[in-house]
């Protein structure tokens, strides 16, 4: 098949053609030849039978009177029948009564007798006739043919169909090599043409034709083919002019552009050098503010304290100690904004820790009777928050664990802080104790204690929330803000 694929056309089209005209041929003579055989058969056949009908007609006489050697004589006409190599006489009882052969030396049993009409065997005919005599049957006529003109006919036949078939070919290669170049020449003047187009380069060249059939449109499409790359051909060559001139221009811009920014990371870098000299410079002076203010905390801090020592009356020492707390608690809130990595922000757990760490030491509270328990879930506060949430957190938690637990009395304090809906950044703080809670009728709102009221004035004025509470079990007050 790959052989056949590569071809010239010309060949192509001859072999598919010869071999078409000459399968049909093929198929046509051999329907020919098979229903000229069958005919021959049934012809045969027929023949036989006469002859059979014949020679019965003749023995009717010998078998009725049991003359066998009549009955031979007559059988002995056969030998005139070369097809006819054995055949037998049957009595009415349909025993053998005489039988021929046609060549003595061979061997040859007669068939028992069936029924009447003839049927192939092999390479032979058998045929059973009856014999009548004034309507009655009287014996039966068996005779033996083989095919021998049939054969003889067959090849005949055989010989005549490869004849007219060698003919046929010969003639349909003469017509295919006249006719095959109505389809061939002119798809070998395309190539031609291909070919001379491919060598030269010359795209200007165009293929004429009178075709109005496929070979038209092929034609057509092949020269519009050869317009448009002739048309491309032009358009690159005037931009090949062109191109040297364009590129440098570009270069040039290029060029131009890559001074432009040289001159503007010249620029940057002189601005972030200021920068950095500026950051540099503030971070001096932050680091001189929160030492100023760390220092001045820490002198007001120890004038509470210094005032407090010369207090006896307890009263006045519980209010020395509660502003030192508290002052405490703001110290402590800036000294953790300037070891966070962020200035904006403080880890509000590590502040909470460390202030509760504080009131613990200050209140001397033993922790196997009363265990704080702070959960922030990892929120960072500014100091604009944390600040005054450190202030309502130590109020709170000095009042529980002053009064919340009276004696021996064992307990929790629990502070929680977490997002109350993350959408709108509502943050929710819970201060919790299970001690023995407020009095009766008690309003923390309207209290004249110093401490409760800071507590409302920074929720409520700084850190622009509500403050609730819950009494029971215990105390629980529970603040609501937005985190900024």
């Amino acid at each position: 098949m790959n052989k056949f694929k590569n071809l010239p056309i010309k060949t192509k089209l001859i072999i598919i053609l010869v071999c078409l005209s000459g399968f049909i041929l093929l198929i046509a003579m051999s329907l020919v030849v098979f229903y000229d055989l069958s005919h021959f058969k049934n012809s045969l056949a027929r023949n036989l039978m006469v002859l059979a009908e014949a020679v019965g007609g003749n023995s009717r006489a010998a078998i009725l009177f049991g003359d066998k050697d009549a009955a031979n004589k007559i059988l002995g006409s056969l030998k005139g029948e070369e097809q006819i190599d054995f055949a037998a006489l049957y009595d009415d009882k349909n025993n053998i009564f005489v039988t021929y052969k046609r060549v003595q030396r061979l061997s040859f049993k007669p068939p028992t007798i069936k029924n009447e009409g003839y049927r192939l065997v092999g390479e032979k005919i058998e045929l059973v006739k009856p014999i009548f005599l004034n309507g009655e049957r009287v014996g039966e006529i068996y005779i033996n043919a083989n095919l021998n003109k049939f054969d003889q006919h067959l090849k005949t036949y055989i010989a005549i169909v490869g004849a007219i078939i060698f003919l046929a070919i010969i003639i349909s290669i003469f017509i295919s090599l006249k006719l095959q170049g109505i389809i061939s020449k002119p798809i070998l003047v395309l190539a031609a043409a291909t070919r001379r187009i491919t060598g030269k380069k010359d795209y200007s060249f165009r293929v004429s034709h009178q075709f109005q059939d496929e070979l038209g449109t092929l034609y057509n499409g092949f020269n519009e083919m050869l317009i448009q790359i002739e048309k491309r051909d032009k358009e690159l060559e005037k931009y090949k002019c062109h191109l040297e001139e364009m590129v440098a221009f570009r270069t040039q811009e290029i060029c131009e552009t890559n001074e432009k920014l040289k001159i503007e990371i010249q620029e940057r870098q002189k601005v972030e050098t200021v920068i950095l000299e500026s950051l540099k410079e503030k971070e001096i002076l932050l680091k001189e503010i929160h030492h100023r203010v760390k220092n001045n905390i820490q002198i007001v801090l120890s004038m509470i304290r210094l005032q407090g020592s010369k207090v006896q009356d307890e009263k006045y020492i519980r209010m020395f100690q509660e502003c030192a707390n508290r002052v405490q608690s703001m110290a402590l809130m800036h000294e953790k904004i300037y070891d966070s990595p962020k200035l904006g922000a403080v880890d509000f757990s590590d502040y909470l820790q460390d202030l509760v760490s504080e009131l613990v030491q200050v209140y001397d509270v033993d922790s196997n009777l009363v265990e704080i328990q702070i959960e922030t879930n990892g929120i960072s506060l500014d100091i604009d928050q944390g600040i005054p949430c450190g202030l309502v957190i130590l109020e709170l938690i000095s009042n529980s664990i002053t009064h919340a637990f009276p004696g021996e009395m064992k307990g929790f304090v629990k502070i929680t802080l977490s997002f109350l809906d993350e959408t709108s950044n509502l943050l929710e703080l819970k201060i919790k104790d299970n001690g023995i809670g407020l009095p009766i009728g008690f309003d923390f709102r309207n209290n004249k204690s110093l401490g409760l009221q800071i507590v409302k004035t920074l929720c409520e004025k700084q850190l622009k929330g509500k403050i609730d509470l819950n009494r029971s079990p215990g105390i629980e007050f529970i603040i609501h803000f937005k985190k900024n």
